[in-house]
């Protein structure tokens, strides 16, 4: 059997989904003062523990879930930690002269619950992601004893390395847990009488400054910069990923729409602005700017971007810059709802039409005399969207969470009230990007790209395989050119079956593909048992 493989394998992170994550815990904001000291105690360095907690990461910059590393001039390196290690979960120890650390095999989830273990055996590290093994090393010098404080949320010694996220039921033992032991246990609440239980923070009180230890043994008072959360009526709007749209690229020069300068939506006394934005990179990632700086008038207009890894909305407003970013970071490669609401009274940002950051009473914005552009900064270049956008819209009034809401996964028509311009980004130009309301249409930079518009013809000969596929406006048509019958298939990039259809000689199967993503992996299996296959990209 021949096998021809076109197409490039992909490492994705999978979480199972799993029972168990909690409804009420901490939530960390990355803030300076925002993690819990739980004191030294040399309890906390056992010859061999287990660490398991619930954990939701928002961003992976610093990342510490919980730390007593140090060092001194005597013991060398002590302690141990569990933290970020770019994109990883890391689990280091302290061993006098050396820092024995073990990092995940995969890249943590953003945005996501999931379960982590880290045992330390004496001789041995081990991860567990969801009750499954997920990395595994031998340690060969023990791990010294702390003189450190316990840090939950920080850096025990090295400060500024706070996590930002949420976390739920952490759990401390001086014996190592299995990995049966962790799944069968992770979902379900401690008595305290366990056997090997140093601690269990359950972090479920909801209220007041503490966080009790079931067993009594190592209470613990958090900082108010330590929020609690609790379980909200109000979820997320699941957003429906748009079928066609555009693809920055802010590495390159030209990629961006520019409206030139349009007085009436660059800087409204009052306004909405929304969009449906999918980041494959977290820098620059400006959706919509007019902001500005003169001499004469100080700062100016207003930007919904990107600020370090954050979506922030900031408006100029002559001698200061009042603005609000996102406590989390955006998911890479995912469709999310952005919106932004001003007023005298309020500025507002939603992400998935919850309400994210807020700032009362802001100054005025200026007048803006900068182009209005979409896809990188207006005034300061070199900060572009390195991603896609779906449609991009604005409002007169600062629109109400429930109107946000009701018309996240809506396309307007024009016709709507209080509506100042929408791209919807449905019909193709190279050149200029027309506005559903004929008012502001922007010309299209040469590296700005688009998906969802299929317009190519292939034929591929394989041995005795004769066959071709056309795209052509969100459907993909094949035909079997060879004298013999084939078995064909497509699969998104997530293996999700679009069709499967034996063909006789010369016959053909059209099938629409919108909606499964701008990849398909055609498989092709002929009467003999040779298989092909072939990845089919669209823009």
């Amino acid at each position: 059997m021949k096998t021809n493989y076109f197409f490039l394998i992909v490492s994705l992170f999978f979480v199972m989904q799993v029972s168990g994550a909690p409804t009420t815990g901490l939530q960390f904001t990355g803030a300076s003062a925002s993690y819990i000291n739980a004191g030294q105690n040399s309890a906390f360095s056992p010859a061999q523990f287990t660490v398991e907690a619930w954990v939701y990461y928002q961003s992976t910059s610093g990342g510490y879930v919980i730390s007593n590393e140090g060092w001194d001039g005597t013991n060398g390196a002590q302690g141990f930690s569990i933290r970020t290690s770019g994109s990883k979960i890391e689990l280091v120890l302290g061993s006098n002269g050396s820092w024995p650390s073990l990092q995940s095999s995969t890249d943590i989830p953003l945005n996501t619950w999931f379960h982590l273990a880290a045992t330390y055996s004496g001789t041995e590290m081990k991860l567990y992601v969801n009750g499954v093994e997920n990395a595994s090393t031998s340690a060969i010098t023990p791990m010294v004893t702390s003189n450190q404080n316990l840090s939950i949320g920080e850096g025990s010694m090295w400060k500024d390395r706070r996590f930002t996220g949420k976390m739920g039921d952490m759990r401390f033992w001086n014996v190592v847990r299995t990995q049966s032991e962790i799944a069968a246990a992770m979902s379900s609440s401690l008595v305290g009488t366990e056997t090997g239980l140093v601690a269990n923070w359950k972090m479920n009180e909801g209220t007041g400054s503490q966080v009790a230890d079931v067993k009594n043994s190592f209470n613990l008072t958090k900082p108010d910069e330590v929020l609690w959360f609790v379980p909200s009526a109000e979820e997320e709007i699941v957003v429906q990923a748009p079928t066609k749209g555009l693809i920055f690229d802010g590495s390159k020069a030209n990629s961006y729409v520019d409206f030139g300068q349009q007085a009436t939506i660059a800087s409204p006394s009052e306004f909405t602005v929304e969009a449906l934005v999918n980041y494959s990179v977290l820098s620059g990632g400006y959706i919509l700017s007019s902001e500005g700086h003169t001499a004469e008038a100080g700062a100016q207009g207003f930007s919904l971007r990107l600020n370090g890894d954050k979506i922030d909305f900031t408006v100029g407003a002559n001698s200061t810059w009042p603005g609000i970013s996102a406590p989390a970071s955006p998911a890479l490669d995912t469709w999310i709802h952005v919106a932004a609401t001003y007023s005298s009274t309020a500025m507002k940002l939603y992400v998935n039409g919850l309400e994210v950051a807020s700032l009362s009473n802001p100054a005025a914005i200026s007048a803006s005399t900068q182009n209005l552009i979409m896809g990188e900064g207006s005034m300061w270049k070199s900060r572009g969207l390195r991603g896609k956008l779906g449609y991009v819209r604005m409002w007169n009034v600062a629109k109400s969470k429930s109107e946000i809401r009701a018309g996240i996964n809506t396309y307007v028509t024009g016709s709507e009230a209080n509506l100042l311009a929408a791209w919807n980004n449905d019909v193709k130009d190279n050149t200029v990007l027309p506005e559903i309301k004929n008012t502001y249409a922007g010309a299209i930079g040469s590296d700005v790209e688009w998906f969802g518009f299929l317009t190519s013809t292939e034929s591929f000969i394989d041995n005795s395989m004769v066959y071709e596929y056309v795209l052509n406006n969100g459907k993909i048509k094949v035909m079997n050119k060879s004298n013999t019958a084939i078995n064909l298939s497509a699969y998104s990039i997530t293996g999700q079956t679009v069709f499967s259809k034996s063909l006789a000689p010369v016959e053909t199967v059209e099938q629409d593909i919108q909606g499964f993503g701008n990849c398909l992996i055609l498989k092709i299996v002929s009467v003999d048992g040779q298989v092909y296959t072939r990845k089919v990209f669209s823009k």
